[in-house]
């Protein structure tokens, strides 16, 4: 269990990776949207997002076919 917080923290550290959480905790977004809501590129976005859906249960993060959301259930 403490392994699988740490790994969330540790994924949670940067600060990339909270702004693009920030973005799409509340409405579902487009990468484009994202860049557009991080000031971070696109490449950066989508490299963090993937990161992110590796290292975090992969439920937390929906990549759907454009739109990236925070699974609320």
């Amino acid at each position: 269990m403490f392994a699988v917080v740490a790994r969330h923290f540790s994924v949670l550290s940067e600060p990339t990776r909270l702004k693009i959480l920030h973005a799409i905790c509340r409405d579902e977004r487009s990468v484009s949207q994202i860049v557009a809501a991080t000031g971070a590129t696109q490449t950066n976005v989508s490299r963090h997002l993937a990161l992110m859906h590796q290292a975090m249960d992969r439920k937390a993060i929906v990549i759907t076919e454009i739109p990236y959301q925070v699974n609320k259930a």
